[in-house]
């Protein structure tokens, strides 16, 4: 049997019908900043074992780009976040500095599943 991921618009969906992009990484170099920046944004990451955070795109069901927190040794998924909603969660923020937004947190007015469940 395959592997779930717990889309938040889909349901349930077999891990073939997305494709991984990486891990979600810091903030993203300025347009112009110099080439060794952006070589090492695109290029030298952790890889980190264990628990992590990762830009997953559900090409075979809603096109949406998630954010899966999966462990990479069990492939546990633990949630699933809609990156658009993190991303305007993580600006309004920004803008906000009363507001903390931590990876990995809530995202107000997205929706997230835990534990592998679909809402």
């Amino acid at each position: 049997m395959a592997s779930l991921i717990p889309c938040p618009f889909c349901g349930p969906r077999p891990t073939e019908e997305f494709a991984p992009r990486g891990d979600v990484a810091g903030p993203r170099p300025a347009v112009d900043a110099p080439f060794d920046d952006w070589h090492d944004y695109v290029y030298l990451r952790d890889n980190a074992r264990g628990r992590n955070r990762e830009h997953w795109h559900h090409q075979g069901g809603c096109r949406r780009w998630l954010i899966v927190e999966r462990d990479t040794v069990t492939h546990v998924v633990h949630g699933v976040t809609d990156a658009r909603a993190a991303a305007l969660a993580r600006r309004d923020a920004e803008e906000d500095d009363s507001v903390m937004f931590e990876p990995g947190d809530s995202v107000p007015g997205g929706p997230d599943t835990e534990g592998g469940a679909a809402p």
